[in-house]
């Protein structure tokens, strides 16, 4: 009798986990997938390295609007702000301040 108290319990206690697993099963066409590879690289931006990809919205695909840079309250910025503190880290040199690449063309 306690064997089949036990049997019991685990039977109930797996019949608990179905819905679960149920609500975590992989979308439609995840099975299709083979392979999943990790492109990247240090100081790239996702343009850099994805904007051409199919699917991928790259900055050759961006209209004049979507481009268009907006301060905090919504309005279209004449120039983009000022780097604080300067263009280079502490303790590198040459050290470039904001005032000395500011409207360089």
């Amino acid at each position: 009798m306690t064997r089949l108290k036990l049997f019991t319990s685990f039977g109930l206690a797996g019949s608990a986990l179905l819905p679960l697993a149920a609500a975590n099963a992989a979308p439609p066409g995840f099975d299709k997938i083979d392979t999943v590879v990790v492109i990247y690289a240090e100081n790239r931006s996702f343009d850099n390295l994805y904007g051409g990809f199919p699917g991928a919205n790259g900055l050759a695909n961006v209209s004049a609007d979507q481009a268009r840079q907006l301060d905090r309250d919504g309005k279209p910025l004449t120039e983009l702000p000022p780097a604080w503190g300067g263009l280079t880290g502490k303790g590198v040199t040459p050290v470039v301040t904001e005032a000395q690449s500011a409207h360089l063309a």
